[in-house]
């Protein structure tokens, strides 16, 4: 019987490290599916690795139960001594407030689409987000609350594997920085 062993495959492990130590203590990771989530989800859960970072898949961002698991988690401290990455020497104040202003049971009311003018926009704060088509989906309006309820509380980070969405979506492009991974 042949077998196709991954044991000391190590690709994924690795590389879902790396991207969690090159988030900014606290920080919020809006990933794009499965491929890329698991191993961060591992990472986290099985090797202690950066769990004060939220991971917010763009895939279960349009399941109720996904909103309502971000909305109740208790971030847990950021461990400098135990990070890797270049986060050491200075204080991270750690976000008192869940990620989702809303309440569980507003974050079910949401609507399963909403119809926007493209092109036009809507000011958060001291950013301003454009629309790049008619219709939000409900992880779109998740995202924005993201944004709003986060904005100079928790950086926010699209992963590689969400290609072009926070820009074409939002028309974000002016605010977005490559780092790390």
């Amino acid at each position: 019987i042949r077998t196709a062993s991954r044991a000391h495959e190590t690709v994924a492990r690795v590389t879902a490290v790396d991207i969690l130590e090159s988030v900014e203590p606290y920080g919020i990771l809006i990933t794009a599916g499965d491929n890329d989530t698991f191993p961060l989800w591992y990472a986290q859960e099985v090797e202690g690795v950066r769990s004060d970072v939220t991971i917010a898949n763009l895939s279960l961002l349009n399941t109720r139960w996904h909103l309502r698991q971000l909305r109740r988690r208790e971030t847990p401290d950021f461990d400098p001594a135990r990070s890797t990455g270049p986060w050491g020497g200075r204080e991270w104040p750690k976000p008192t407030q869940p990620v989702f202003a809303l309440s569980e049971a507003q974050l079910d009311t949401l609507p399963e689409t909403a119809s926007v003018e493209a092109g036009a926009g809507i000011r958060l704060d001291s950013l301003t987000v454009r629309f790049g088509a008619s219709t939000l989906f409900l992880n779109d309006l998740a995202v924005l609350l993201l944004i709003r309820d986060n904005l100079g509380q928790r950086p926010i980070y699209f992963a590689w594997s969400t290609a072009g969405y926070a820009d074409q979506t939002f028309g974000l492009t002016q605010h977005l920085v490559t780092e790390g991974l």
